[in-house]
């Protein structure tokens, strides 16, 4: 009898361990699905992997008055790396600066940095 409680507590043990397992599948499951969700709609528009607020920005450019003219950017929409093996040099050195715009006229920079704040993307 003895033995027969000893096994069906190892039972026990062995189910709640199974059940956290496929818990934890299904969290891993959920997160890759968003993963693959974000992905797709990065693929599908070049300008969500520079942030959500990016449209707006680009709106306010084309509505402002510029001294020159608007701004270009952000820059990592003119950057394509031919070799994928320079990836992390890459990224590590210039990553930041792939969402920055130039301006052309040091009288813009005002400009574009109270168009930035306002749609808070600085």
């Amino acid at each position: 009898m003895r033995n027969m409680l000893l096994e069906r507590d190892e039972a026990r043990h062995g189910l709640a361990d199974v059940d956290r397992q496929i818990e934890d599948v299904g969290v891993q499951i959920s997160t890759t699905q968003g993963i693959l969700r974000n992905l797709e709609g990065q693929s599908t528009d070049r300008l969500s992997a520079f942030g959500a607020n990016l449209p707006k920005v680009l709106e306010e450019i084309r509505r402002a008055r510029w001294n020159h003219s608007a701004p270009i950017g952000p820059l990592g929409l003119y950057v394509r790396l031919e070799d994928m093996r320079y990836k992390d040099a890459f990224h590590s050195l210039l990553g930041q600066n792939m969402c920055t715009f130039a301006v052309r006229h040091s009288g813009d920079k005002a400009t574009m940095l109270k168009i930035l704040q306002h749609c808070g993307k600085v």
